[in-house]
């Protein structure tokens, strides 16, 4: 009885450590995940928090034809991939989405950099979005720029030819 009953609770002993060691590396391996997670959503915030941009000016070129807004990024945090913007416009009550096109066209938008064309809205600068309208666009007009990140800008504006 001794001998056996001593085995018998090394042999317990050691499975209890193993069940233990196991729940621990889950609920660590867990812990770990649920902390990146929130890194990640803390940087998304800080990101959208700290993202800004404004609509300055809008006008109608009567030499060219087309529309144009002019964007200023005003936040802390440079805007990336302005290809991916999503550009809605016409006339207020009414306005279609226009897709992107570097060469532009009608139907289409595309965009000016004036300092250093990199495709990303730095802090502070300005660009031209160039939207050629396929339809007449009679007042007031309206505009909705969406970035990637989900944040948007929109404007209610009328024009003289």
């Amino acid at each position: 009885m001794g001998f056996s009953t001593v085995v018998a609770e090394a042999i317990l002993l050691i499975a209890v450590i193993v069940c233990a060691s196991m729940f621990a590396t889950s609920i660590i391996a867990k812990m770990i995940e649920v902390r990146q997670s929130v890194e990640v959503k803390s940087r998304d915030v800080i990101t959208v928090t700290e993202t800004k941009v404004v609509i300055v000016y809008t006008m109608y070129n009567d030499t060219t034809g087309y529309f144009k807004v002019y964007l200023k990024n005003a936040g802390r945090m440079p805007v990336y991939d302005i290809e991916r913007f999503t550009v809605i416009f016409g006339e207020y009550g009414k306005g279609k989405l226009y897709e992107y096109s570097a060469s532009g066209g009608l139907g289409t938008w595309n965009y000016t950099e004036y300092n250093n064309p990199n495709n990303i809205l730095d802090i502070h600068e300005i660009i031209c979005i160039n939207i050629f309208n396929d339809t007449i666009i009679d007042n007031p007009c309206y505009v909705k720029i969406t970035l990637p990140q989900g944040l948007s800008v929109e404007e209610v504006f009328s024009y003289e030819t």
